[in-house]
């Protein structure tokens, strides 16, 4: 969880004698040569890491941005919590320029891949800018003012990330908007948004991995803004405590077993009993309205136990309520154990053939379930996997969903979005697809393309799990495609 409960260094002090250490891993003079700015990246566990700090020419402690930064990586999204212990964001690389006659800072972050810009031009507080994500970890950045630019180079993801210097405040474009949080003194976090679905006119909701407690997203869209703002809408609870789902795919209630006040279905995803973890079962899980769960629908014992099955740790990705209501349609990620890996399977369970026991408040349940082929795309890469991401319902018995590979930057060859029907199959058929669009170069260099949303206007957006905070969240518009069937 993110809380920012602890005072930073003082509550490791006794425990950790170099907590706080700044140890900095880059330095530069201000423009006008009269002070030092250090990226304190640190080396240690509880050392560096949590901003930047500004010194004298002679070595005269000035000023830090006492933990500032942090906080707005949280409101943007980029703040890995999973460093908080070592590290943090990490700041690793810091330069200077002056463009359009502001003194400015470019300070990167090599954990949460993002450059935060500063106008010096008051040396006693110095005022943050904007946060740009760059590609993924950042440990290099040099201005270059005489052509407007700066670049960052990008270690994991093996990129150089280009920016511009515009003469006026930048603005994202609309079918490409900045994720946020609002704006306040502890902003409200948020982060692996690994599932998306259309709730209003001017709403998406999503769902968030198990890098953060289950929760239901809000997403505004629509509005004349460069900002799409983001708040929790509820959080999911299970038998009134917090719920802690690996929630994979959402889709709005439209059920046959919808409550009066309808909510969501989401997929969680188990690991097939891997390695140490305590065994986690794939569900679909049925929430209401006020995020409290109703149902828990597991899939058949000999397919997933904790004494094993034919679904490996890749399950569960996402899922869609069939147009008449009867049945969940379920990707898995990756293909069962022991059959080819250029095939995977789309789930669907009958909601008619349901059988429940009572846990509490909520009902666990087993049904009927089909099994059907689905083909991948091949690759040329021998230590590369391509799996399937979240699928949305697109009419009767007709889906999309997206169809990815593992790999970051140069590597990445399939990001793309398929669409298929199951209109006349029957449990071990194999599915017959159609490629609708390639999205490869919307979200290159990032990974996991894991969000898709289809809007009543025919908009499909398509989001990016940015992994608890350690890359960009975007989220694109793709607009109104032909109807592939």
């Amino acid at each position: 969880m993110i809380s920012f409960g602890q005072l930073y260094p003082a509550d490791v002090l006794g425990e950790e004698p170099l907590a706080g250490s700044r140890l900095p891993d880059a330095i530069a003079f201000s423009p006008n040569g009269k002070s030092i700015l250090s990226a304190d990246e640190g080396d240690m566990n509880f050392t560096g890491g949590r901003g930047w700090s500004l010194w004298s020419v002679d070595g005269m402690f000035c000023l830090d941005d006492a933990g500032h930064l942090e906080k707005q990586a949280v409101r943007f999204s980029h703040y890995p919590e999973s460093r908080s212990e070592n590290k943090g964001i990490e700041v690793e690389g810091v330069t200077t320029a002056v463009f359009g006659g502001h003194p400015l800072a470019f300070l990167v972050s090599e954990r949460g891949s993002f450059m935060a810009v500063y106008s010096l031009r008051n040396k006693k507080h110095p005022k943050l800018l904007q946060i740009l994500p760059t590609g993924v970890s950042p440990e290099g950045v040099k201005a270059i003012p005489q052509r407007k630019l700066v670049i960052t180079a990008d270690e994991k993801s093996g990129t150089l990330t280009v920016f511009k210097g515009i003469h006026r405040i930048y603005k994202a474009p609309v079918d490409q908007p900045c994720l946020a949080s609002r704006p306040t003194a502890n902003p409200e976090p948020w982060a692996a948004i690994s599932g998306l679905a259309w709730q209003s006119p001017f709403h998406l909701v999503g769902v968030p991995d198990n890098a953060m407690p289950t929760a239901i997203y809000q997403i505004r869209i629509g509005i004349p803004s460069h900002f799409a703002p983001v708040r929790v809408l509820q959080q999911v609870t299970r038998n009134n405590e917090q719920a802690w789902y690996d929630g994979e795919g959402i889709a709005v209630d439209s059920s046959i077993l919808a409550p009066h006040r309808p909510g969501w279905w989401i997929a969680s995803e188990g690991n097939a009993k891997f390695g140490k973890e305590e065994y986690q079962p794939n569900l679909l899980v049925q929430i209401d309205g006020k995020g409290g769960v109703l149902r828990e629908i597991k899939l058949p014992h000999h397919i997933d136990s904790s004494e094993g099955g034919l679904i490996r740790k890749n399950g569960f990705e996402g899922v869609a309520v069939s147009e008449d209501g009867n049945f969940l349609i379920a990707p898995i990620h990756r293909q069962f154990d022991g059959e080819p890996a250029e095939f995977t399977r789309i789930a669907r369970l009958d909601l008619q053939t349901l059988t429940c026991e009572e846990d509490g408040e909520v009902q666990v349940c087993s049904g009927q379930w089909d099994f059907f082929f689905y083909p991948l795309d091949e690759t040329d890469n021998s230590k590369s996997w391509i799996g399937l991401s979240e699928i949305l319902a697109m009419g009767p018995n007709e889906y999309a969903v997206i169809e990815r590979d593992k790999e970051l930057g140069g590597k990445s060859k399939v990001k793309k979005i398929y669409a298929f029907s199951l209109d006349c199959l029957e449990d071990g058929d194999t599915i017959v697809r159609i490629q609708w669009v390639d999205i490869l170069p919307l979200f290159s260099p990032y990974e996991k393309v894991e969000g898709l949303a289809l809007t009543q206007s025919g908009d499909i957006w398509v989001g990016l799990d940015n992994d608890g905070g350690e890359v960009e969240s975007r989220l694109v518009n793709i607009g109104q495609l032909p109807n592939p069937f």
